[in-house]
């Protein structure tokens, strides 16, 4: 029955979501962001693209993604299949007074006594690391089944030990500084995936770790996390875990209860000291706990309220947790996002504590915004200061953390310091950002001007829509809330077109910037379909729960489709004849029109897809249409009614069939055609870019990666630039991508590291890789299961790197060495 209750939770939050219709307004830097959040209410539900909701029972657990990940992988280095792309990122990757920041940031770490060595985790980035205190970031998980992180950890004997807790429940470690990953362990019920929100690593006894996940309790382990058991079997939700400084035999944890141990984790008791409120859907109130060395008798813990939007209450002990009073709070919000009630905040996600580690008065609540707050006579002092020296930096604050007397956050937008917490003066900046270099943008959509050099407008999540210049390779602000469809107008790239979540449309020209949303369409779609006539002059279209046509760029619309059922979530127009169009709804069936909507819009029923036993359709993620042949069109659906994934007609919808061939089995998000006479197509999906012809198929070949030097990440929209001949795509997590387009040339004659040699082999203690050329590589090895166990990249074989492979079992392993321009494969047998 658990399924049947998700639908029903996942339907009911759309339509309630879909009642909120709130103008976006663009404005530069800080003060954008805090008008977004007065439409945010319930869409961390839903911002996900469409193939996130599909029935629970057709997901796939991190495990299961990771197997079949891994199996092709092996795949591939068998058949030493050469990836062609060439894919460079174009970020952004950088703050300025313009953009306003570049991803989200869920978790911090830091080397025990060496603030230079921090990692970073963003919610679909992967993790990242610096040595010289955020000047230069790397990333270290490109190359991983999983890019998502809700929680990082550093092992405080042992800096070169990382650990990571994904939002699926699952934990990996990592034994070289990030290099490698293994997956360590799943602490979730693998049906309801639920993130791990904190590990908690014992300062001087490694072995012990504790980790909380959000619907599921908190676990502790004594074998350096091979093995986990809950704390207290009352223990049904996690979400913060602290020791009482000094003092690791005392542990503070928070749930559906707050649990404290005294005998170093072995029994945990169940307070009763607090009481134990829930929501209307029944979940328990997330709690963060706050503790410092100023006075390990003191802790804090703050309170979200029951519909888990903002402030609820602020508690303190100062007797290590025997007691408790609840903090005078003047009957204010400091996590939402009105200071006086009445406001939304974003919580639990948006909430945490930090106690200042030379005054344990001075404490710091981040929600919505960032609060200073003094303590008085077990009462908060106002009025209130919400440090404004933020200049245009993100609001949205996921973590704080002391590291050396100063203040690490973690936003929406990415990592700041706050290098003195205590000076609020006009002439202290507050927080300073050291985002820059880290590449986690959450990219919904993007468009290309089909000029050289390239603009790129992309609609991101939290970060509104920002613009790529050609011309100056910078990067510049648009618009703000949730950046959703964008694009260039086809004759005259200079306007631009873009949307916030929701179905609020914008238009800017040379001389203004003007709301064009169409007057009585009520509320969208999440990304609701935003689209341009490329046959004729100043037409656009949107789709709500009906199609709207606009032949004045947006001034006036009409309606040209019957009402359906639920807000659209795809509309395409075909290239080559605007009569036809093709459309769906959320959990709906297909539709089309032959004659521009005069007349009522028909359901295509041929199409291969089954409906559920609740009645929904799977999913469709996206449409494509042939750029020549409206009768040519590819659909990528989700779900256990959509087995084959890809389906194509050539009849305009009457028959279909499936292409999916050799894909392995992944979502598949995002379909491009080529205007190529082999009629090439590139799918994206999320693991990667895969392209498919005529030719290909004529021999058997089918489905081709498409991947080289692109991370693991989620694709969320596929365009190309005849201009320039490159193609370019949005992903969730890691921001814009491009590559040059396929070329046939490289698939007859497979790219080779000419001169590239590999030896000894077999192999005993070390072999030597030699390349006579200087050109930078990545050298990844794999075991005989296909799992990566080494990686180094940017390094050089002209003078031989040298592997050691003392530690390596005995079998098959697989040399991957790939550059810009390809892969090749070796195999090597150790003895």
């Amino acid at each position: 029955m658990k399924n049947k209750f998700l639908l029903i939770t996942i339907l009911s939050c759309i339509l309630s979501c879909s009642q909120k219709n709130k103008n976006i307004e663009k404005e530069d830097g800080y003060s954008v962001f805090k008008k977004q959040k007065k439409s945010k209410k319930g869409s961390k539900k839903k911002k996900h693209i469409a193939s996130r909701f599909i029935e629970k029972s057709s997901k796939k657990s991190i495990q299961e993604t990771a197997a079949i990940f891994q199996k092709y992988q092996k795949e591939i280095l068998e058949s030493n299949t050469s990836f062609q792309g060439t894919w460079e990122e174009l970020g952004p990757t950088y703050y300025n007074d313009e953009t306003p920041k570049i991803g989200r940031v869920t978790s911090i770490a830091a080397e025990k006594g060496n603030s230079n060595h921090i990692i970073i985790g963003s919610e679909t980035g992967g993790v990242w690391k610096t040595v010289d205190g955020g000047t230069k970031w790397t990333v270290l998980t490109d190359n991983q089944p999983s890019l998502d992180v809700f929680s990082l950890a550093i092992d405080p004997s042992n800096a070169q030990k990382y650990y990571w807790g994904s939002k699926e429940g699952t934990l990996y470690v990592s034994s070289d500084a990030g290099s490698t990953w293994s997956l360590l362990a799943d602490v979730s019920d693998r049906e309801d995936n639920n993130g791990v929100n904190k590990i908690l690593i014992h300062p001087t006894n490694s072995n012990i770790l504790y980790c909380s996940s959000q619907d599921e309790g908190i676990f502790r382990s004594t074998d350096s996390g091979a093995t986990w058991t809950k704390i207290h079997q009352g223990s049904l939700a996690g979400f913060d875990i602290e020791f009482k400084p000094g003092d690791p035999n005392i542990v503070y944890a928070t749930g559906n209860h707050l649990f404290i141990s005294r005998d170093n984790g072995v029994t945990f008791n169940k307070s009763t000291l607090l009481p134990n409120p829930v929501s209307s859907q029944g979940h328990p109130n997330a709690r963060m706990i706050g503790v410092t060395p100023a006075n390990s008798n003191v802790i804090y813990i703050v309170e979200n309220n029951s519909d888990h939007s903002g402030f609820g209450a602020l508690y303190k002990s100062i007797d290590a947790g025997v007691s408790f009073i609840k903090i005078d709070d003047k009957g204010k919000d400091y996590i939402g996002d009105s200071f006086d009630g009445g406001g939304e905040g974003q919580s639990p996600d948006h909430m945490d504590i930090a106690i200042d580690p030379a005054n344990e008065n001075i404490i710091h609540i981040a929600g919505i915004y960032i609060n200073y707050m003094v303590i008085n006579n077990n009462a908060v002092t106002l009025p209130l200061t919400r440090p404004q020296n933020q200049g245009n930096l993100h609001v949205d604050f996921t973590i704080m953390k002391f590291i050396d007397n100063k203040l690490y956050v973690g936003t929406d937008g990415g990592i700041q310091i706050i290098d003195k917490p205590n000076d609020l003066s006009a002439s202290n900046k507050y927080l300073n950002d050291i985002s820059t270099g880290l590449g986690i943008l959450q990219v919904y959509k993007l468009g290309i001007s089909q000029t050289d050099p390239v603009n790129v407008i992309e609609g991101a999540q939290d970060n509104g829509t920002l613009m790529y210049v050609g011309s100056t390779k910078k990067w510049k602000f648009v618009g703000g809330g949730d950046g959703m469809e964008c694009f260039f107008d086809k004759t005259d790239p200079s306007i631009i077109y873009y949307s916030a979540q929701a179905g609020a449309l914008f238009r800017i020209t040379a001389d203004d910037e003007k709301s064009i949303s169409p007057q009585g369409a009520g509320v969208g779609a999440w990304t609701t379909p935003f689209e341009q006539d490329l046959t004729s002059p100043n037409t656009i279209y949107s789709g709500y729960k009906q199609v709207y046509k606009s032949t004045d760029k947006g001034d006036s619309w009409t309606a040209i489709s019957q009402t359906f059922n639920f807000e659209l979530i795809n509309l395409k127009i075909a290239p080559s004849n605007n009569k036809i169009m093709y459309c769906n709804p959320w959990f709906g069936e297909l539709y089309k029109t032959d004659d521009g909507g005069a007349t009522e819009w028909k359901k295509i029923t041929s199409i291969p897809l089954t409906r559920s036993v609740f009645g929904t359709y799977p999913a469709i993620n996206t449409i494509a249409i042939h750029p020549t042949n409206p009768l040519k069109v590819a659909v990528a659906a989700s779900g256990i009614g959509a087995p084959e994934k890809v389906y194509l007609t050539n009849d305009g919808g009457v028959t279909w069939s499936s292409i999916k061939h050799n894909l392995p089995d992944f979502e598949v998000d995002a379909l491009e055609w080529d205007k190529t006479a082999e009629n090439g197509l590139y799918l994206g999906m999320n693991y990667g870019v895969f392209y498919i012809n005529d030719t290909f198929i004529a021999n058997n070949k089918y489905w081709q990666p498409f991947s080289n030097n692109l991370p693991n990440v989620r694709i969320s929209e596929l365009e190309i630039n005849y201009a320039d001949n490159k193609l370019y795509t949005a992903t969730y997590g890691r921001g814009i991508w491009r590559s040059d387009l396929f070329d046939s040339s490289l698939a007859t004659d497979k790219y080779k590291f000419s001169g590239l040699k590999l030896y000894p082999n077999p192999v005993r203690n070390n072999f030597n890789l030699t390349w006579n050329n200087t050109e930078k590589v990545a050298v990844s090895i794999f075991d005989a299961s296909g799992k990566l166990i080494s990686f180094n990249k940017d390094i050089s074989l002209n003078n031989s790197f040298k592997v050691d492979t003392r530690n390596y079992s005995k079998g098959i392993y697989f040399v991957k060495v790939n550059n810009a321009k390809g892969m090749t494969v070796k195999k090597i047998i150790v003895e």
